[in-house]
């Protein structure tokens, strides 16, 4: 079973419903999503959001850690 960093996962959560309302909108099949440190842990997410929930969107994530 995988674990995540509980303040990342649950910094991601303020923004999920975003996420998920900005796809429903969205007219084009591909998004790069993109992040450093938390911003990296939130690409994650939001990328593994759009695979299971994006009406057939597909997401490409580009993360960084550290400095």
């Amino acid at each position: 079973m995988s674990q995540v960093h509980k303040g990342f996962f649950e910094s991601y959560g303020s923004l999920k419903q975003q996420v998920l309302d900005t796809l429903e909108r969205m007219t084009f099949s591909r998004v790069r999503v993109t992040g450093h440190s938390l911003g990296a842990a939130m690409a994650v997410f939001g990328s593994i959001d759009i695979k299971v929930r994006g009406g057939g969107k597909r997401a490409h994530c580009a993360a960084q850690r550290g400095g």
